[in-house]
């Protein structure tokens, strides 16, 4: 029953696919994105369009995910588009991985290479990382200092973050993963548009937005 409730976060939105579109042409409002009203501030930056990914390690669909969205934000980047990573904390071990994020970004370890390698030790490697002790024996494994770690995770920091993630999610409405939340005015997700198509209806809405700017 457990197993169930925690598949459940990744698999509900797939219960609403309503067919992937494959160019802008093909992208409808209310079908595959929301609106957002108002729009929320806080997704937004003063001089380019903020895109925020949210995900949690444990999901396999955030996992199939990855290699669509990592080289995209890399492209976008160079295009003015800010790519912002933020874990959900819709159960004790999304928390926990969520705790486990902003204490490795906070450290400055956490890179494109370590993110892979979370999500392959827990989807591919099967690695048990449920626990702190397992989520710090795989980091003792790659080199990463365990004490510092601890500290780390359990500063108040760290909890700020945290309670941030989960407001904005709650904020966004955001009730399955992978979703992307395009400059705090829309919301897209793997359950309504399908992997490759979240890309295309934020590549579309990012054009929408800088045509409304004036760009």
């Amino acid at each position: 029953m457990k197993k169930f409730a925690l598949m459940l976060i990744c698999l509900l939105p797939a219960m609403l696919y309503a067919g992937e579109p494959k160019t802008a042409a093909d992208v409808e409002e209310g079908v595959h994105y929301t609106e957002l009203f108002p729009d929320q501030e806080a997704g937004k930056a003063d001089d380019h369009i903020v895109v925020q990914e949210f995900f949690w390690y444990g999901c396999p669909h955030c996992y199939h995910f990855e290699p669509y969205v990592e080289p995209w934000a890399r492209k976008k980047k160079a295009e003015g588009v800010e790519f912002i990573r933020t874990p959900v904390v819709f159960n004790r071990y999304a928390a926990l991985h969520a705790e486990m994020f902003y204490a490795l970004q906070l450290m400055g370890v956490l890179n494109d290479e370590l993110h892979a390698q979370l999500f392959d030790a827990i989807q591919h490697d099967r690695r048990r990382m449920s626990t702190q002790a397992g989520i710090e024996e795989f980091l003792k494994d790659k080199g990463i200092d365990v004490a510092t770690f601890r500290k780390t995770l359990n500063s108040f920091a760290v909890k700020t973050k945290v309670r941030r993630a989960a407001n904005l999610a709650k904020r966004y409405g955001v009730n399955g993963v992978p979703s992307l939340v395009i400059d705090g005015a829309y919301r897209t997700g793997s359950g309504v548009a399908g992997m490759h198509g979240m890309l295309v209806v934020a590549d579309t809405l990012i054009e929408k937005i800088k045509k409304e700017r004036g760009e």
